[in-house]
């Protein structure tokens, strides 16, 4: 994968992780127990899934993995507000 598409492709995955953690938070306050235990499985399932995308992107181009990560990369402040704005309920 060349460095731009790596680039967006990393982004996006960051974007889509803090959503799903800002829906399971939603979820969570809206769910009889069981239905949360079954609905934290199926998003930790998602989100490893995107974990393992990131990973290989990583692996293939470690300058893009971000500083929350242990990496050298600075996201977008866009994509930091955009996350910031979810964890409030600003969306």
């Amino acid at each position: 994968m060349n460095l731009q598409t790596a680039e967006s492709t990393s982004i996006l995955v960051c974007k889509l992780n803090a959503a799903l953690d800002t829906q399971l938070a939603n979820i969570q306050q809206d769910c009889e127990p069981d239905e949360l235990k079954q609905q934290r499985r199926l998003f930790a399932t998602a989100m490893a899934g995107l974990l393992n995308i990131a990973n290989s992107i990583y692996h293939e181009h470690p300058s893009l993995k971000p500083t929350q990560m242990g990496g050298t990369y600075v996201l977008p402040y866009s994509v930091l507000a955009q996350s910031v704005a979810q964890l409030l309920g600003n969306t």
